[in-house]
């Protein structure tokens, strides 16, 4: 069981012994020069040797005080003066800096204990907001309570365990405030040993991301291979809850990003000495596009700016999820001039506090007495009968009821009907019911904490909705690990428009600010706002598959409004416009460019990537292979359907083929590719929906569309708004499909024919169609090769048939279609055989020469033309 420090771990994937390491050549103190000689590095496995180990560079400083050596991220002194050392000494017993939070965990080799900093810690340039302590001389800072000690650590002492006592215990204390945290180690006892020097050692981990190690009492013990001092960032498998896990056989894989070995320093360690890691500017801790494309001057980083998560990253920085999920590597800018402009947010004038301005919700705090009345429920004066008591809530700790809205609520522009009632003070509207997701995704949270109902009868949990909102109630609640404090009592109340309001009722003085601030999210998350995040496909970077993960896009934090939030208080959350409430394309990219607003047309949705609907954007390729939509002038216009009709349609069954005998091409296909297409020229001209066309594209997705006589266009152009679908879907061809055409006669008319064979549309489905064009406008479909009862699935799959004719007036399209019932089939007929003929209702054919002539108004009264209508010589169409 014990805990291998990667100085001497030849089993896993990489270690800290393969970094490169440092040399301490020599360490003037006073008229004795002391020579250590560089550590040789340990053996590890050559295919995962680290390539960005941080290398360093050593400084001999002619005075008793430091030895200092340069890093990639860190510039590192050794501390030999006392004086100096006990400078740096934090009393964790002096209370009047700042606000400090103090607990001591009596930790053994294998447990961690976890704490949530106050303040974003800059490491290695990623942000880290937890930690988790450990017993053995070392912090994590692995983001989650799954740790080991390969990577990810700051460690001032690593190995305790290892030594020949390796049956002490270690009291981990730690204080922090609002600029510093420090964590202190101190062992308490060896086994079976009557004399020792106890090891007593800090790590105080500052704001802007430097880090002390001051060592008070230094035991004596031999020198371990397992000692490590210094600092690892990393990623790797995350493993068991809470434990440091060191299997004898399959070890974790993990990856080292960056190392700042120290452990050459240990010799040179004694009472009051230390050691002091400065930061270097890097490209993570640049804030705006400005300073990260300028970073190179300052810091030697080459940076590069993403405007969607407005981030900073270097070529040797840990992306992070963040980067990768808002498509950073795609929209990245490395050019200063590029920078996108930065705008100032507007703010109106409120009566009661100044909104705040976010991305997805304006939030804003009411605390005059007329603003709270306006939007507080008084259920003690409700109509009983309105009321609905949450029993199961109301007499139970840490449990939920479910609840169906009588209304479509928008959260983040999504549509919500289905929510989770908690009685720990909040909503949660995830899809997904696990402890992680309800806390940390996905919740309305005017007060979530570790709140009960059950201590007493006047305690409950009550909803009571109307037609175009909801308020949910938590009434007289106890915070169970604060038992002193008075009862809270706070309602929330979500409406049609997507508003959401918090009412506090009865809230004791100043306990939201001390229930923020202090360390009682142990049993459950504190936390005042809203949150929303998606699933999508994320890739390990080591085992290079896919999984579904959750991503959290957006947090509305609002703890730092705790000292507002007082009895008869209240804050407004007003929603904003973004992407994925537009419903058309043309609202969609005439929206602010800010919001980055994209139109998928294989979904018929607009979205900036950042929304529940994320996984499908992604497997329809709106962003990644610019299939998006992103310019007004590219939308297709909108569609507005014709009643009248110019087709007959007549359905019969034969058993042979359509074509008889033809001497026909065949149309070369790629074998379950995307849509194939070829352009046909006519040897005709024939009247289509009463427009002559003579064109012809042809597309493996069972789509003929038309083109009118006067232009020739190329294969390349998309079928829009004219086409013949004798069965069009999402058709594929194996070895045996095949696409022939050729000139052929029908009923001794003069036609064009076209053949789709063993075309797979749906899993293990196939069928053969075929689709006849004649001169005398009548057009065609048979079917042959395809099982009866496949036909019940057809419309479930999206498969369409018919004709479809649209003519372009300004925005909008005018759609005239002619479409084949198959609800109709399914009831009344087989497919096996199956003709369909549409024959015209009048013999117009407008070409559009003849529609600028001055014969056209007499042409078409004698030939009943509707569809198009003529023009004067001067008005050329197009």
């Amino acid at each position: 069981n014990t805990i291998n420090s990667p100085a001497s771990t030849e089993n896993t994937i990489n270690s800290h012994a393969s970094t490169e390491n440092t040399n301490i050549s020599t360490l003037s103190h006073g008229n004795t020069n002391i020579s250590q000689p560089s550590t040789e590095n340990t053996k590890t496995s050559a295919s995962t040797e680290n390539p960005n180990t941080d290398k360093s560079t050593t400084v001999s400083i002619d005075n008793d005080v430091a030895l200092e050596q340069h890093f990639e991220y860190y510039n590192v002194t050794l501390v030999l003066d006392a004086v100096e050392a006990k400078r740096l000494w934090i009393d964790l017993e002096e209370k009047t800096d700042g606000r400090v939070k103090t607990s001591s965990a009596s930790v053994g080799k294998n447990h961690a204990h976890k704490l949530k900093l106050p303040f974003p810690f800059p490491f290695f340039g990623n942000i880290k907001n937890q930690l988790s302590l450990t017993g053995d001389g070392f912090i994590s800072t692995m983001s989650s309570w799954m740790i080991h000690d390969k990577t990810h650590l700051i460690a001032p002492l690593k190995g305790l365990f290892d030594h020949q006592f390796s049956a002490m215990t270690t009291a981990v204390n730690y204080k922090a405030t609002s600029r510093s945290i420090t964590v202190q180690w101190d062992t308490t006892k060896y086994h079976s040993v009557t004399n020792y020097v106890p090891f007593v050692f800090q790590a105080t981990l500052h704001t802007n991301g430097d880090i002390d190690f001051v060592y008070k009492n230094v035991g004596e013990m031999e020198n371990s291979d397992k000692e490590f001092i210094g600092l690892s960032e990393g990623y790797s498998d995350e493993i068991g809850l809470g434990v440091l896990v060191m299997p004898r056989t399959n070890p974790l894989k993990y990856y080292e990003y960056h190392n700042v070995n120290l452990t050459d320093m240990r010799a040179h360690l004694s009472n009051w000495t230390a050691i002091q890691i400065k930061a270097l500017p890097t490209c993570s801790s640049q804030k705006t596009c400005g300073d990260c494309l300028s970073a190179e001057e300052i810091s030697g980083f080459k940076c590069g700016w993403c405007s969607t998560a407005k981030l900073c990253r270097g070529s040797n920085d840990d992306p992070g999820q963040d980067w990768v999920v808002r498509n950073c590597y795609s929209n990245m800018v490395h050019q200063l001039e590029k920078c996108p402009t930065e705008t100032p947010l507007n703010v109106n004038d409120f009566k009661d506090m100044e909104p705040d301005d976010h991305k997805y919700y304006k939030s804003t705090v009411l605390k005059s007495e007329e603003s709270w009345l306006k939007y507080y429920k008084d259920f003690s004066k409700l109509n009983s009968t309105l009321v609905k008591d949450l029993w199961k809530t109301s007499n139970n700790f840490l449990t939920s009821d479910p609840y169906t809205l009588s209304f479509m609520f928008p959260f983040y522009g999504h549509p919500i009907q289905d929510i989770l009632i908690l009685s720990g003070g909040f909503i949660s509207l995830s899809t997904s019911l696990s402890k992680k997701t309800l806390t940390e995704h996905e919740y309305i949270a005017p007060l979530m904490a570790a709140l009960d109902a059950s201590h007493s009868k006047q305690a409950k949990i009550q909803i009571y909705e109307q037609d175009e909102s909801i308020t949910i109630s938590w009434t007289k609640m106890m915070l169970v690990l604060k038992p002193g404090l008075e009862e809270f009592s706070f309602q929330v109340t979500l409406t049609s428009n997507g508003t959401i309001i918090f009412c506090y009722q009865d809230i004791p003085d100043g306990s939201i600010s001390e229930i923020i601030s202090s360390d009682i999210d142990i049993i459950h998350p504190v936390k005042i706002g809203l949150s929303d995040s998606f699933v999508y496909e994320a890739k390990n970077v080591i085992t290079n598959k896919t999984s579904p993960t959750l991503y959290k896009y957006h947090t509305l934090d609002l703890a730092p409004k705790a000292k507002d939030i007082t009895s008869h208080t209240a804050i407004l959350l007003e929603p904003l416009p973004t992407c994925n409430t537009f419903s058309s394309c043309s609202s969609c990219l005439r929206s602010d460019p800010e919001y980055r607003c994209a139109w998928c047309p294989g979904l018929q949705f607009c979205s900036d990537g950042m929304d529940r609907r994320r996984q499908e954007w992604d497997d329809r390729r709106c962003f990644i292979t610019n299939i998006g939509i992103r310019t007004v002038d590219q939308c297709p216009a909108q569609i507005v359907g014709v009643r009248q009709k110019y087709y007959t349609q007549t359905m019969y069954h034969q058993t042979e083929s359509l074509f008889g005998h033809y001497a026909s091409r065949y149309m070369h296909l790629l074998e379950f590719k995307d849509p194939n297409s070829i352009h046909i020229r006519l040897p005709f001209k024939f009247a289509f929906f009463q427009e002559e066309a003579n064109s012809l594209l042809i597309s493996s997705n069972g789509v003929i569309g038309i083109s009118p006589s006067k232009y020739n266009t190329s294969g390349s152009e998309q079928v829009m708004y004219k086409y013949i679908a004798p069965f069009k879907g999402d058709l594929k061809f194996g070895k045996e499909g095949a696409i022939r055409h050729g000139d052929v006669e029908i009923d001794g008319n003069q036609c064009y024919g076209i053949e789709w064979m063993n075309a797979q549309f749906s899993f293990n489905e196939f069928i053969s169609f075929e689709c006849g064009i004649c001169a005398n406008g009548s057009i065609f479909f048979n079917y042959r090769n395809i099982n009866n009862y496949a036909i019940l699935e057809l419309d479930n799959i999206g498969i369409t048939i018919g004709l479809w004719h649209g003519l372009t007036k300004d925005e909008f399209v005018e759609m005239a279609a002619e479409q084949v019932d198959i609800p109709a089939l399914k009831a009344n007929l087989t497919m096996l055989g199956l003709v369909v003929r549409f024959s015209p209702l009048t013999k117009c054919s407008l070409s559009n020469t003849c529609l600028t002539s001055p014969e056209c108004p007499h042409y078409s009264s004698l030939h009943g033309c509707s569809r198009l209508s003529c023009n004067e010589p001067s008005d050329l169409p197009g």
